[in-house]
C-alpha cells in the first residue's frame, strides 16, 4: 500500500466533523442446592511437583526476556533423540510446552504467563525412554503494555455492506486484485446488523519485514461476537512465498493498538519434510492453497501478512497491547512463527500427529493461564477450530494419541470455564447494589454460558456434556440463576465518521455521566457526556452535553457540544451529536451519530 502524507486531508475532515466524530432457559436452582452440589465436588486432585535428577542435562537457565516470554538453554547430553519441556506456573500443573530435537539446546517460550513464578523442566529422552530430567525457575515481571501504532487510511466511498441476521451470512469485497469473504454463522448475532466492508487506501509506519497479504476494514468496530466469524483472504496472484512465516494482525480505529494474532489451522494438508526428517516449513499455519483464514471473536479492521520469526518475536517482547485477549493472541502467533523444528518423524502420520499435539498444547497453556474471560474466549476459538482439523485427519493421525490429547485438553478447558462462570456470576452478586457498575468478564462469561447451555453448535454440543458430566445441572443452572438476578443490561456504543472512530465504548447507565475513546490518525481522543437525567426509568434522556480533547497527527484537538437520544431504554439507541471544536488554531463544527446497542447481563444491579 502507498505511504502517502494525509495531514491536509486529514484537517479539511476534521474542520468538517470535530465536535462529534468520536463516538461509537435454565431450571431454578436454591442456594442450598447450589451449596449441596459444591460440597460434593470432589477437590480438584493436586499435582505432583516437576523433580529433577542427576541425569538431567547440565546448565539448564531460564531468564525472562519479557513478561510474556523465557529463554531456556542447556548443555547436550550425549545420549538424547529429544528434548521435552515442560512449564509449572505458581506451583500448579506441569504443562507441556514443546518437544524439540537431539540439535536443539534452548527454546523461547512464548507462551510464558506475566507476572507468574514458573518453574521449567527439560527432560533428555534417548532411544530407550526418559534419561534425565533438570529444573529451573524464573519470575516474569507484570506485563506492561506498549502497543504499536500503523497509520491508516480507509476507502469509504468503495465500502460495501450487508444486514446480516441470528440466522448467519456473508459478506464480500474484492479490492485490489484481493478478495475478502466474511462469514459470520449462525448464532453469532442476537439482532439484525448492517455489517460492513472498507478498503483501506493507505497503510503506513509498517512494522513488520514480510510482504502483506490484505487487510480490511469491518464494521461495527468493536461488536462482540457470540460465534467467531471467518475471514477469508484470497489474493488474486496467490499467497507469496518467500520462506517467512505467514501472520495475522489486526489494529483498531485508524491504527491504533496493532497486534498479531495465529491465523486458523484448516484441513488436513500433507507436508514436505527436510532430508533430515524434521516437518519442514509447509506454512501449517494455513491449509487453504492460495487463501488465508482468520477466527473473528470481535470485528475490527484486520489482515495477514508475512514476517520473520524474530520481527513476530520482538513484538510480542515489546509491544503487548492493552487488551489482555489480544495480547494472548500475539504470543501465540509468535509461538507459531517460530515453530521451525520438530522432534525427529519418519512418517506423515507421525508428523501429523506432532502438529496437531503441539497445537493442542498450545492450547492447554493458554486454557490454564487464561486471567480473566476474554483470553479464555479466544483459547476456546482455538480449541474449536483444532478439533475440526483434528477429525480431518481422519486415520491420517495416531488414533490413541489423538485421544489423549483431545480429551486432556477438554478436561483443562471443564475446570477453567466453570472457574470462570463462577467468578463472574460471584462478581455480579458482590457489585449489586452499587450504583449500576460494569461487571468485568460477566459479558463474556454469560455468552459462553448461554453457548454451553443452548449446545448450539457440534463444539458446545460437546462442551455441555462434559460439563454436565463433571458438574451436573447445578454446576451450570447455579450461576445462571445468579447472573440473571444480579446483573442487567448495558450498552455498547460504537460509530465514528471520516478521520474518528470509537471502537467500543461501554455504559452501565445511560442517566449518568460516561465516556468514550476514539481513535483518530495517529492518536486518540476522550469524550465525556453529562445527560439531563429523565425523569422515568423507562425513558431515555433528552439529551446533554459533551467535550472531547485529544490528539492526533501532530495535532491538539478539544471541543464541546451538545447531544440528543432516540430510541427507547430497550434499544438499540441512536445518539445524534453536534457542536463547535478545533484543531490547534482551526476551528470547524458538525454533526454526526452513534448507536448504543443493548448487552445483557453486563453491569450488576444498581
Amino acid at each position: 500500500m502507498k505511504n502517502t502524507k494525509v495531514i491536509p486531508l486529514l484537517l479539511g475532515l476534521l474542520l468538517m466533523s470535530i465536535s462529534c466524530n468520536f463516538i461509537t432457559r435454565s431450571s431454578p436452582v436454591t442456594e442450598t442446592q447450589q451449596e449441596q452440589a459444591d460440597a460434593t465436588k470432589e477437590p480438584p486432585e493436586k499435582a505432583p511437583p516437576l523433580a529433577a535428577d542427576e541425569n538431567g542435562p547440565q546448565g539448564f537457565t531460564a531468564q525472562a526476556t519479557s513478561a510474556d516470554s523465557v529463554k531456556l538453554s542447556w548443555q547436550a547430553v550425549a545420549e538424547a533423540e529429544t528434548y521435552k519441556v515442560m512449564v509449572s506456573t505458581n506451583q500448579g500443573k506441569a504443562l507441556t510446552v514443546i518437544e524439540l530435537d537431539a540439535s536443539a539446546n534452548s527454546y523461547e517460550d512464548f507462551l510464558a504467563a506475566p507476572g507468574s513464578a514458573l518453574t521449567y523442566a527439560v527432560q533428555a529422552i534417548g532411544s530407550s525412554g526418559p534419561i534425565g530430567q533438570s529444573l529451573t525457575s524464573v519470575t516474569t515481571p507484570a506485563r506492561q503494555p506498549n502497543p504499536l501504532q500503523v497509520l491508516v487510511e480507509f476507502d469509504d466511498a468503495a465500502a460495501v455492506s450487508k444486514t446480516i441476521g441470528p440466522s448467519g451470512g456473508s459478506i464480500s469485497l474484492e479490492e485490489a486484485g484481493v478478495l475478502y469473504e466474511l462469514t459470520i454463522p449462525p448464532g453469532a448475532l442476537d439482532a439484525d446488523t448492517e455489517i460492513k466492508l472498507v478498503p483501506i487506501a493507505d497503510l503506513s509506519d509498517w512494522p513488520l519485514d514480510g510482504n502483506m497479504i490484505g487487510a480490511i476494514g469491518i464494521e461495527p468496530e468493536g461488536l462482540a461476537l457470540n460465534m467467531p466469524a471467518s475471514l477469508k483472504i484470497t489474493p488474486e496472484a496467490g499467497l507469496p512465498d518467500s520462506g517467512l512465516a505467514r501472520v495475522g494482525f489486526s489494529f483498531d480505529g485508524y491504527g491504533s493498538e496493532f497486534a498479531l494474532s495465529p491465523l486458523a489451522h484448516d484441513e488436513a494438508v500433507s507436508a514436505s519434510t527436510g532430508q533430515s526428517g524434521h516437518m519442514a516449513r509447509p506454512y501449517p499455519q494455513s491449509g487453504f492453497g492460495d487463501a488465508v483464514r482468520e477466527w473473528l471473536s470481535n470485528l475490527r479492521p484486520t489482515g495477514a501478512s508475512e514476517a520473520s520469526a524474530e520481527t513476530a518475536s520482538e513484538i510480542a517482547r515489546e509491544n503487548p497491547p492493552n487488551d489482555s485477549a489480544r495480547a494472548l493472541e500475539q504470543k501465540r502467533a509468535a509461538a507459531e512463527a517460530a515453530e521451525d523444528e520438530l522432534a525427529p518423524l519418519p512418517s506423515e502420520k507421525d508428523m501429523n500427529t506432532a502438529r496437531i499435539t503441539r497445537w493442542l498444547e498450545y492450547t492447554q497453556r493458554e486454557i490454564a493461564e487464561a486471567a480473566d474471560c476474554s483470553q479464555l474466549k479466544s483459547a476456546i476459538d482455538h480449541f474449536d477450530n483444532e478439533l475440526r482439523v483434528l477429525e480431518s485427519y481422519g486415520t491420517k493421525i495416531d488414533a490413541a494419541q489423538k485421544e489423549a490429547i483431545k480429551n486432556a485438553t477438554w478436561d483443562e478447558l471443564t475446570g477453567k470455564a466453570k472457574e470462570t462462570i463462577d467468578d463472574a456470576a460471584d462478581n455480579c452478586q458482590k457489585k449489586s447494589g452499587q450504583g449500576g457498575r460494569q461487571v468485568g468478564g460477566i459479558s463474556c462469561a454469560d455468552t459462553l454460558l448461554k453457548n454451553i447451555q443452548s449446545g448450539s453448535t457440534p463444539f458446545y454440543k460437546e462442551f455441555q456434556k462434559r460439563m454436565l458430566d463433571h458438574f451436573g445441572s447445578p454446576g451450570l443452572d447455579g450461576p445462571r440463576e445468579k447472573i440473571n438476578k444480579y446483573c442487567v443490561t448495558g450498552y455498547v456504543m460504537s460509530g465514528g465518521t471520516a478521520g474518528m472512530k470509537v471502537p467500543y465504548a461501554f455504559i452501565c447507565n445511560i442517566n449518568q455521566p460516561f465516556s468514550a475513546t476514539g481513535s483518530v490518525y495517529g492518536g486518540s481522543i476522550t469524550l465525556k457526556f453529562v445527560p439531563s437525567p429523565a425523569q422515568e426509568p423507562s425513558e431515555l434522556p433528552a439529551g446533554g452535553s459533551y467535550t472531547y480533547s485529544g490528539t492526533g497527527g501532530g495535532f491538539s484537538l478539544s471541543g464541546e457540544g451538545t447531544f440528543t437520544l432516540l430510541g427507547s431504554p430497550d434499544g438499540p439507541i441512536k445518539l445524534e451529536a453536534f457542536g463547535p471544536g478545533s484543531v490547534d488554531e482551526y476551528g470547524g463544527s458538525g454533526s454526526e451519530s452513534y448507536i448504543l446497542t443493548p448487552r445483557e447481563h453486563a453491569c450488576a444491579m444498581p
